[in-house]
Protein backbone atom coordinates (compact mmCIF):
# COMPACT_ATOMS: atom_id res chain seq x y z
CA UNK A 1 0.00 0.00 0.00
CA UNK A 2 2.63 2.85 1.01
CA UNK A 3 5.97 3.29 2.64
CA UNK A 4 6.83 2.28 5.82
CA UNK A 5 7.97 6.03 7.47
CA UNK A 6 8.81 6.70 11.47
CA UNK A 7 6.75 9.43 12.87
CA UNK A 8 9.82 11.80 13.15
CA UNK A 9 10.19 10.53 8.67
CA UNK A 10 6.32 11.89 8.48
CA UNK A 11 6.76 15.23 10.57
CA UNK A 12 9.33 16.41 8.15
CA UNK A 13 7.77 15.00 4.73
CA UNK A 14 4.36 16.24 5.54
CA UNK A 15 4.07 19.62 7.55
CA UNK A 16 0.94 20.69 8.58
CA UNK A 17 -1.26 17.82 7.45
CA UNK A 18 -3.38 14.71 8.89
CA UNK A 19 -1.37 11.41 8.62
CA UNK A 20 -3.52 7.88 8.20
CA UNK A 21 -0.91 4.87 9.04
CA UNK A 22 -1.96 1.01 8.71
CA UNK A 23 -0.35 -1.69 10.84
CA UNK A 24 1.07 1.74 13.41
CA UNK A 25 4.20 0.33 16.07
CA UNK A 26 3.47 1.43 19.44
CA UNK A 27 5.82 1.62 21.63
CA UNK A 28 4.75 3.20 25.17
CA UNK A 29 1.75 4.17 24.33
CA UNK A 30 3.37 6.39 21.39
CA UNK A 31 3.08 5.75 17.67
CA UNK A 32 6.75 5.23 16.57
CA UNK A 33 5.87 4.16 12.70
CA UNK A 34 3.58 2.55 10.28
CA UNK A 35 2.64 2.24 6.96
CA UNK A 36 1.75 5.63 5.23
CA UNK A 37 -1.95 5.53 3.67
CA UNK A 38 -2.79 8.53 3.30
CA UNK A 39 -2.33 12.12 4.17
CA UNK A 40 -4.22 15.53 3.64
CA UNK A 41 -3.88 19.04 4.65
CA UNK A 42 -7.81 19.49 4.29
CA UNK A 43 -9.74 17.06 7.12
CA UNK A 44 -12.63 16.84 5.13
CA UNK A 45 -11.04 14.49 2.85
CA UNK A 46 -8.86 12.90 4.81
CA UNK A 47 -11.89 11.81 6.64
CA UNK A 48 -13.64 10.12 3.78
CA UNK A 49 -10.60 8.39 3.27
CA UNK A 50 -10.43 6.48 6.45
CA UNK A 51 -13.75 5.58 6.35
CA UNK A 52 -13.46 4.53 2.96
CA UNK A 53 -10.62 2.34 3.28
CA UNK A 54 -12.06 0.99 7.06
CA UNK A 55 -8.69 -0.14 8.10
CA UNK A 56 -8.62 -2.99 10.98
CA UNK A 57 -5.75 -0.86 13.08
CA UNK A 58 -4.54 2.18 12.07
CA UNK A 59 -3.32 5.10 13.43
CA UNK A 60 -4.17 9.14 12.32
CA UNK A 61 -2.44 12.30 13.68
CA UNK A 62 -2.19 15.85 12.46
CA UNK A 63 1.58 16.89 12.19
CA UNK A 64 1.14 20.74 12.69
CA UNK A 65 0.70 22.49 15.62
CA UNK A 66 -2.83 23.28 16.95
CA UNK A 67 -4.28 26.82 17.25
CA UNK A 68 -5.00 27.53 21.13
CA UNK A 69 -7.88 29.65 19.76
CA UNK A 70 -9.93 26.62 18.32
CA UNK A 71 -11.77 23.83 20.41
CA UNK A 72 -11.46 20.89 18.63
CA UNK A 73 -13.29 17.60 19.37
CA UNK A 74 -12.24 14.36 18.27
Amino acid sequence: MGEILTVKEIRKRFPSEWVLLDEPVVKKDRVVRGRLVFHSADIEAFDRKAIELRLRHSARFYTGKFDPEIAYVL
